[in-house]
């Protein structure tokens, strides 16, 4: 128990702002099949819904969830990635994250995500699609992850698969499969453990461990409470249907 205190506490003094959740944009890197690329889409709406950012903790402090920030990160993320390519812009995408819900303990994290995000070209919606994201540390101290880097992974997983699957529908191309995202909700679940384990620090020790605050395990339901309603494009952001 010694060691796993000593390794908590000096993965925090470590970690610097990620373990309090901070998140950065810069560029993702996409597979090499869009390096000669003719055509692609700019950045349009980039939204979080109301209520859609939730929580969940067991044995550490409440450090926060899915921040306004962190859409910012997503956004200038994405803004980043697609304006590497020197290609002619001939689009835009749109997005609205539905639901990102975080879980965590001191040793683990959990990230469930919905998001929909469409391509306009033409002024027409040319591609749309719901998507799911899920992310899990695991539980063992001695690969420990930060909040901040848990966001990052995700974030970085949404902009990887928007900026291919649209470079994909402007020149073409076969789609390549993203990691860290899923067609449907049952397998992003799947891939995650379905509890979340908290380890204890004895003594003077667990006071140390700034978001330490007992040991266990709990169960934690990632996914949305309700079902989604799915997003009239052609109406949110007003032009046509895809023919």
């Amino acid at each position: 128990m010694l060691l796993v205190s000593c390794v908590i506490i000096l993965s925090t003094l470590i970690s610097g702002c990620g373990t309090l959740g901070e998140t950065y944009a810069r560029k993702v890197d996409l597979a090499k099949d869009y390096d000669f690329v003719v055509s692609r889409a700019t950045v349009g709406q980039v939204r979080l819904d109301e209520g859609a950012a939730l929580r969940h903790t067991a044995g550490a402090w409440n450090l926060g969830g899915f921040k306004d920030t962190d859409l910012s990160t997503l956004e200038s993320t994405l803004r980043a990635t697609l304006d590497s390519y020197k290609a002619k812009p001939v689009g835009r995408v749109h997005v609205r994250v539905r639901h990102i819900k975080l879980a965590y303990s001191n040793v683990q994290i959990q990230v469930f995500g919905v998001v929909d995000w469409c391509l306009e070209s033409a002024n027409a919606i040319s591609y749309k699609e719901r998507f799911y994201t899920a992310f899990d540390s695991g539980s063992s101290v001695f690969h420990l992850t930060t909040l901040g880097a848990a966001k990052q992974k995700v974030i970085n997983a949404i902009v990887k698969r928007i900026s291919e699957r649209s470079l994909s529908v402007l020149n073409q191309l076969d789609r390549h499969s993203s990691e860290l995202t899923f067609d449907e909700a049952d397998l992003a679940k799947n891939s995650l453990s379905g509890e979340l384990v908290a380890k204890s620090a004895p003594g003077a020790l667990g006071a140390l461990v700034f978001f330490s605050l007992g040991g266990g395990n709990t169960s934690v339901e990632l996914l949305p409470e309700y079902p989604i309603e799915s997003i009239d494009w052609e109406q949110a952001i007003g032009v046509n249907a895809p023919r």
